[in-house]
């Protein structure tokens, strides 16, 4: 299916290239700052090309949702002083956010029908409604991060990289309609690796999970009438019970900032601009792409090639 808007989660797609990159070929060496930062732009800007080409219609607009490198951290450790630590413990290059300042400098003259959505003490997650108040026919949301579902609706679907998610494919692969309130149950009580929020009640069976997210709003609806549950065994009441703190502590750390902010201001349109774009390519030497260059180099290089075949034969 081919959609009118591609809704990107710029760190995180940056984020798996950088990934890709220190795996491929920093094992075995340093590579420079230069180096890094032509690599790491050069595969991202390849990935949202290749998203454009596959999921784009003709009329296509990208929305690039980016969020600052610690955004909510500060005010979420004031409620779990481990929030998101591993966002700070993780092996991360020194130059990985001066590469994705930069590699935005690059998208805001890189495309007409790019936008770049931010906004100062935002995560991208929390800026997905914003734009899907503000955009018309279908939509896909892109990004790794299950928060990201909580938008499914019948004209926006979820890519995470591996399959494309409607409600009815993400009810038979989760076990759970996608609203914003189960997906909070469901990442409250799981809890997400990635946010280093941690899993409330350890080793709870699946089909209780997906009984609990299933049938209770919030987690003051789930103790309010946890003991007058048939289905959920006393022993796990127990358990869920002495998880209460946790489950709390979860529940305030996965909901999504209200934001008061007109849409405008987190909204920049790109403007392409070729020269410029040739200039930032040139200082990370970041090889030329075909628009990128002049209709004489062009003709000039046909030419060549036809002349080479020639003398060949």
């Amino acid at each position: 299916m081919k959609y009118d808007n591609l809704i990107i989660d710029c760190n995180n797609l940056f984020w798996r290239s950088v990934v890709q990159f220190v795996k491929n070929y920093m094992a075995d060496s340093d590579p420079s700052d230069k180096e890094f930062y032509s690599v790491a732009i050069e595969k991202t800007l390849s990935k949202i090309l290749n998203l454009k080409r596959e999921f784009g219609n003709k009329e296509y607009t990208i929305y690039i949702i980016h969020d600052n490198p610690f955004s909510k951290i500060n005010e979420r450790q004031a409620i779990s002083e481990n929030y998101k630590h591993a966002r700070k413990s993780k092996d991360i290059p020194h130059v990985f956010y001066k590469t994705l300042e930069k590699f935005l400098e690059i998208l805001k003259v890189y495309d007409n029908n790019f936008y770049i959505i931010g906004l100062e003490g935002c995560e991208a997650d929390d800026l997905v409604p914003h734009v899907l108040n503000e955009v018309k026919g279908y939509s896909l949301l892109i990004s790794a991060d299950l928060d990201w579902a909580r938008s499914i609706t019948k004209t926006t679907h979820w890519f995470n990289f591996v399959n494309v998610y409607t409600i009815e494919t993400f009810i038979k692969d989760y076990g759970f309609n996608p609203s914003e309130n189960r997906i909070k149950m469901y990442k409250t009580i799981h809890g997400d690796s990635s946010d280093n929020i941690e899993n409330a009640v350890p080793y709870l069976p699946k089909e209780m999970l997906l009984h609990i997210v299933n049938k209770y709003q919030d987690i003051p609806h789930l103790f309010l009438n946890l003991w007058q549950d048939d289905f959920i065994p006393k022993q796990w009441k127990i358990k869920i019970k002495d998880s209460e703190i946790q489950l709390k502590i979860n529940y305030q750390l996965v909901d999504f900032m209200d934001i008061e902010v007109p849409f405008w201001k987190m909204l920049y349109k790109c403007v392409e601009d070729i020269a410029a774009l040739k200039s930032w390519f040139n200082l990370l030497d970041i090889s030329f792409e075909t628009r990128m260059l002049d209709k004489k180099n062009i003709a000039n290089r046909f030419f060549e090639k036809k002349k080479s075949k020639r003398y060949w034969y």
